[in-house]
């Protein structure tokens, strides 16, 4: 994803007793599962990788990586 704003906001829906976590910072789902974080996008760490990991009450984890690049 080619963005060209230095701030992107990442959002999905999981169970809502899922634990979320984007490239290590903890995104809590609501009663729905959605969940959002901000996120700043520093020029050093053009491009930057985003992973966000769910992870259920039983120990499973699914994982999503996606590349975001920032042109200005």
């Amino acid at each position: 994803m080619v963005v060209d704003s230095e701030t992107i906001i990442v959002v999905g829906i999981t169970s809502p007793d899922a634990t979320v976590s984007i490239n290590g910072n903890l995104a809590i789902p609501d009663v729905e599962g959605r969940f959002a974080l901000d996120m700043a996008i520093m020029p050093w760490e053009n491009p930057l990788a985003i992973e966000v990991i769910a992870t259920s009450l039983t120990g499973e984890s699914l994982s999503l990586v996606r590349t975001v690049i920032f042109i200005p």
